[in-house]
């Protein structure tokens, strides 16, 4: 960032010279004369966001109008960012162009194959339950002959009548029965939860071919709607975000200056330039306590300068100060300088072309 410009020594003695010379030949001649330097409003040109400069379009002292390109800044992330936005945004326009148009024909087609397909499941499903079933009697019936065989060889077993391997076959036989028994108990499970399953594949299928055929409910049109505009939206936003990249003039002016490079690293804030507004010019003088009544709020006000020849310029007093102050050091002598004095800002009105900040102007307040 540049540093201030200090004006030189030898213009600042001019400039109080001047003051002093004028002052002075006011106090004998009409005391209705003021004397003040013209001044300019100015505006910063301020990063609305954080990049680095890749171009900087304006010089000191150069006139620029509102809307003129001052810098710009790395927008090589905005670009993705959008492009990914507007991607968002056609997918959401995809959605709700076949909400409100239907689905086609091949659609509906294939999801009445699935139906089928489902369907078939259920069939089987309810099949292969019917025989696990049956395979759970017989093991039952066959479990209870075991379970009874066994019983009466431990009480043959007992009164000798049997031997031990016998009774231990008599046990192993039942021990299988219990197991096969076990087993078609499990199967009858698992058919069981296959078929719900199906069931449950069938009933989502037939919903789906149901809004097939129907076409999407109120609802469903509205959430695609809604989902559109929110895109859009996003995308409105993004390229918003992306414009800030280019740093425009706010106002008609003049560049008093720049102060970044092209390469530099700006955060969100830095002020790029500072512009002169040069349709809000003013110059302020100081008047006595006791010749204060005589000036009103838009006061009409004629201007001079030396350095503009045969040319009245006109002004209008925009503020009066409402408390004292003592006279600005600006004017020569010191017993002047202890007066009390009241502020008083002339905003200039027309040769706005002709008059330049920093100008020396006599102020008529009559």
């Amino acid at each position: 960032m540049k540093a201030k410009k200090f004006i030189p020594i030898a213009i600042m003695i001019g400039i109080l010279s001047y003051f002093g010379y004028k002052y002075t030949l006011a106090s004998e001649t009409n005391k209705n004369i003021y004397y003040g330097t013209i001044e300019a409003e100015t505006i910063n040109v301020v990063a609305e966001t954080q990049g680095k400069i890749v171009s900087i379009n304006v010089e000191e002292g150069q006139r620029v109008k509102i809307g003129d390109i001052v810098a710009g800044l790395n927008d090589a992330e905005s670009k993705i960012k959008l492009d990914i936005a507007n991607i968002a945004k056609e997918n959401a326009q995809n959605e709700l162009n076949k909400v409100q148009k239907g689905n086609r024909a091949e659609e509906i087609n294939a999801q009445k194959a699935i139906v089928s397909q489902c369907e078939s499941q259920v069939s089987q499903g309810e099949a292969l339950l019917k025989q696990a079933q049956n395979n759970l009697e017989l093991a039952k019936l066959n479990l209870d002959v075991k379970k009874k065989n066994y019983d009466n060889s431990k009480v043959m077993f007992e009164k000798n009548l049997i031997t031990q391997n016998e009774l231990d076959l008599s046990k192993n036989q039942y021990d299988t029965g219990l197991y096969s028994y076990e087993n078609a108990k499990e199967q009858v499970e698992y058919a069981n939860a296959q078929l719900n399953a199906f069931k449950a594949q069938l009933k989502a299928a037939k919903e789906k071919l149901n809004l097939l055929v129907n076409g999407a409910t109120d609802n469903t049109k509205l959430s695609a709607k809604l989902n559109l505009n929110q895109a859009e939206k996003s995308a409105e936003l993004t390229k918003l975000n992306g414009d800030k990249n280019i740093i425009k003039a706010p106002i008609d002016g003049v560049v008093e200056t720049v102060n970044f490079k092209k390469g530099e690293f700006v955060n969100v804030g830095s002020p790029i330039a500072t512009i002169l507004d040069t349709s809000n010019m003013y110059v302020t003088v100081y008047v006595a306590e006791k010749d204060l009544p005589k000036i009103k709020l838009g006061q009409a006000v004629k201007l001079k300068s030396d350095f503009i020849k045969d040319k009245n310029i006109n002004g209008k007093v925009t503020y009066i100060s409402s408390e004292a102050e003592f006279t600005p050091m600006n004017i020569v002598t010191k017993e002047d300088r202890t007066k009390l004095v009241f502020k008083v800002k002339i905003k200039v009105l027309d040769n706005l072309d002709l008059v330049k900040p920093g100008m020396l102007m006599d102020v008529y307040l009559e």
